[in-house]
């Protein structure tokens, strides 16, 4: 009861969101001007301004708190690390205010395109196989892939949306490093034929997701050798990419789903060139 009254209490007193953001884009990169809009003017800044709820109020202070303290610092690095902070408490505030309904209408969505995503990568090991006279290793795998699909199939009968797209994540990935296994240097995306362009949205989000994950060991690993500039480069570099990331996630909400595959494309580059900078060479996305 205390906790929800302190909570109330601070949404009463956190009043206009655009008043209480201080703008000064001195010296500031391209980006700040655009977390500004997205905070305060953009369709989810509307969504989350209209909602009552505390949490979601108290999350989107948060997201407000962060940009300002990207205004007040100087440093390269530390805007961009707030600004992506801001970005994430927004984009959090706005699934928090988003009505339970659109969200699991949009986790159908997810387990559909991720089944069929799935489909596409089985045939493509049965197409890949036969050419590799790989018959043997393909029926192994396509038989682990069809009942990990299965089992996720089951979940979602039961309403476990999110459990049963995990699963199939999975699936996808196990099948993906067979392809690239039996492929050799060929590209996977050659063996691949999208049906759709929500079939193409998903393969490109999970390809964004192993950039990203390179990019974590990167941080751990080699970052801590290399100038100031290059860290404050990396930074802004994955700021950009994460920044397009979650953009991509809203157009494919909004269903503009051409613009999400370009937009999660954009991403993966500016992921690639960050790897590069810190030191390891992958090819180009």
């Amino acid at each position: 009861m205390k906790t929800a009254c302190a909570l109330l209490f601070l949404v009463l007193c956190l009043g206009n969101a655009e008043a209480a953001i201080r703008y000064d884009n001195s010296n500031k990169p391209s980006r700040y001007h655009l977390v500004s809009q997205l905070i305060q003017y953009s369709t989810g800044a509307v969504l989350v301004q209209s909602s009552s709820a505390p949490e979601v109020q108290v999350t989107y202070q948060e997201a407000i708190d962060q940009f300002n303290l990207a205004t007040d610092v100087q440093d390269p690095a530390e805007i961009n690390e707030h600004l992506n902070l801001a970005v994430r408490s927004m984009y959090r505030a706005i699934q928090l205010a988003t009505p339970s309904e659109v969200k699991r209408d949009k986790l159908k969505r997810d387990f559909r395109g991720h089944n069929r995503t799935l489909d596409e990568l089985a045939q493509a090991i049965s197409r890949v196989a036969e050419e590799k006279g790989q018959g043997e290793r393909a029926e192994e795998v396509v038989a682990k892939v069809v009942a990990q699909q299965q089992q996720a199939l089951l979940m979602s009968q039961q309403g476990e949306w999110q459990p049963g797209i995990d699963l199939l994540k999975q699936a996808q990935s196990l099948a993906k490093e067979t392809l690239i296994l039996m492929r050799g240097d060929e590209t996977l995306v050659r063996s691949l034929s999208f049906s759709s362009p929500l079939e193409e949205f998903d393969y490109e989000r999970d390809r964004n997701d192993t950039h990203f994950m390179l990019v974590e060991l990167l941080l751990k690993n080699k970052l801590d050798s290399k100038s100031s500039q290059i860290r404050e480069r990396f930074s802004s570099l994955v700021g950009e990419a994460r920044e397009r990331r979650e953009s991509a996630e809203r157009q494919f909400q909004e269903e503009r789903l051409h613009q999400a595959i370009a937009t999660l494309e954009d991403s993966t580059r500016s992921l690639v060139r960050a790897i590069r900078l810190g030191g390891v060479f992958i090819p180009s996305a």
